[in-house]
């Protein structure tokens, strides 16, 4: 039995696939194609694995559907369901939020605040290529992490008084 490890995926890639895997890619692809038919409004949320072709098997994998069931991609995702409308309003709250952090910082000098701002970052860029970002547990994971740096900076600030 081949082992991904040793499969060799033939076609044009964005991406070497040492660097990307191809099952990714392919991924990806797929929903770049639907958001060519839906470039404003999108598709809807949560609904991008329900489309036409979705179900389909990616070449040389054992079972891996064309869209399992994201696209493993928080900005693609978001872009392909709501739009570039939708993904300009998240992408604005992102840069509020994490602006005001950094000003926060830059007043206060607090690294627990500077702490949160590393955290989102972190969690944003991975989220751009290796797991479920709306997962429940990944979420709950990063506001508990958010809100125990938050608290620390807020009690440490009320010590400075």
């Amino acid at each position: 039995k081949e082992s991904r490890s040793n499969l060799e995926p033939i076609g044009e890639w964005y991406f070497p696939v040492w660097l990307i895997d191809h099952e990714r890619q392919a991924i990806w692809e797929f929903a770049l194609d639907q958001l060519a038919r839906h470039r404003w409004t999108g598709l809807g949320a949560n609904t991008i694995n329900l489309v036409e072709g979705a179900d389909a098997i990616i070449p040389f994998t054992n079972d891996t559907h064309v869209m399992p069931s994201h696209p493993h991609n928080w900005i693609l995702e978001i872009l392909v369901e709501t739009g570039i409308i939708g993904l300009l309003a998240y992408v604005s709250l992102i840069f509020l939020a994490l602006r005001r952090l950094i000003g926060s910082y830059r007043r206060t000098r607090n690294l627990a605040t500077l702490s949160v701002v590393a955290t989102s970052g972190g969690y944003l860029v991975s989220g751009m290529f290796n797991f479920s970002f709306w997962a429940s547990w990944w979420q709950l994971s990063f506001y508990i992490i958010c809100a125990m740096a938050l608290a620390s900076a807020a009690s440490t600030d009320q010590s400075r008084q």
